[in-house]
């Protein structure tokens, strides 16, 4: 079996990566919003068309907000900029894999991004980066029957220098 790690858990081994679940401020006040506009739709019946419209409103946001609550993803961040890393899978042809592995290893994001394949290949990079490329962390994954798994240990660059989490 393969014992290479996949970057999804590499990644949050790095401590100038820090992963934050988003503030659910917004989530909880449209709840609150929408209970109110369900009693204000039960105290001001009488005028139907209205307190419906008031009723549905309410629900929608009760809905929509539980859902913000509960759904709400993590953000992984690069704590000494403070930026948010975005990520990024790229597919490439198997007969450029020597040349992705080496992009990989000098964390060369732009390039990658001009050689990749616009459909689904057996070759793949999973990159996780910052808008300023203060932080590349990528790996190359390759198709086994049934998943992807990871070809290359997870590869990290801050401030274009190559970081290994063992320093």
């Amino acid at each position: 079996m393969n014992e290479i790690e996949f970057i999804d858990d590499a990644i949050l081994k790095d401590a100038s990566v820090s992963k934050t679940r988003k503030n659910p401020a917004t989530s909880i006040a449209l709840v609150v919003a929408g209970i109110i506009l369900i009693i204000v739709a039960i105290v001001a019946n009488s005028n139907a068309d209205l307190s419906f419209g008031f009723m549905f409103a309410g629900f929608i946001s009760v809905i929509v907000g539980i859902v913000g609550v509960f759904a709400a993803k993590g953000v992984m961040k690069y704590t000494p900029t403070n930026e948010k890393m975005i990520r990024k899978e790229m597919f490439f042809s198997t007969k450029d894999r020597n040349l992705v592995i080496e992009c990989v290893g000098c964390g060369d994001i732009d390039r990658l991004s001009k050689m990749a394949v616009q459909n689904h290949s057996s070759l793949k990079i999973v990159a996780y980066y910052t808008a300023t490329y203060s932080c590349v962390i990528s790996q190359v994954q390759e198709y086994i029957p049934y998943q992807y798994v990871p070809v290359t240990e997870s590869s990290f660059f801050h401030d274009s220098k190559p970081f290994s989490l063992a320093s």
